[in-house]
C-alpha cells in the first residue's frame, strides 16, 4: 500500500496574470508552491520561463478514503474567501486536484454529489492523477 506521502489534494489556482502574492492574501493560506508569470522551470528539455503565474497549497493523506476530508479542507478555504471570486480574471483557472501514487493498485474513492455541487458552486475544475509506481527492478 502507498506511504503516507503518495496521497494528497491540492488546491491550485493559475494564470497568465497570476500574481501569487494575491491569492495567498485572500485566502489566508501560505502556498506550498508558487511561481510567477516568466520565472524559470527546470525540466528536461533545459529551463523555459512559466507562461503563467501559480499558486499550489497540498494536503497529504494517510489514507484514500478520507479523500472527501481533505477536499472539504479545501473546499473550505475557498468558501471563507468570496473575494477570490471577485478578483478572478478571465485567464484564471481554479483547481482542485487528488492525486494518489500507489506500490500495486490503486484503491478506489468516492466523491458525493454535494462535495461536487460545492466544487461546480465555486467554479473550480476538479483534477484525478492515478498512478502506479512500478519499482526499477520489474
Amino acid at each position: 500500500m502507498a506511504s503516507e506521502n503518495d496521497i494528497f489534494v491540492e488546491l491550485g489556482v493559475f494564470g497568465e496574470t497570476l500574481i501569487p502574492e494575491q491569492i495567498t492574501e485572500i485566502l489566508k493560506v501560505n502556498p506550498t508552491k508558487a511561481a510567477l508569470k516568466g520565472e524559470l522551470k527546470f525540466g528536461p528539455k533545459s529551463p523555459v520561463r512559466r507562461k503563467g503565474g501559480k499558486w499550489i497549497y497540498k494536503v497529504y493523506l494517510k489514507e484514500p478514503w478520507i479523500i472527501d476530508e481533505g477536499l472539504d479542507i479545501l473546499i473550505k478555504i475557498l468558501e471563507e474567501a468570496p473575494e477570490l471570486q471577485k478578483v478572478m480574471q478571465p485567464d484564471w483557472t481554479i483547481q482542485l486536484a487528488v492525486v494518489m501514487v500507489c506500490d500495486d493498485y490503486i484503491p478506489g474513492f468516492h466523491i458525493d454529489k454535494n462535495m461536487l455541487k460545492r466544487i461546480v458552486n465555486l467554479n473550480a475544475e476538479l483534477d484525478v492523477d492515478l498512478y502506479i509506481a512500478r519499482d526499477s527492478e520489474n
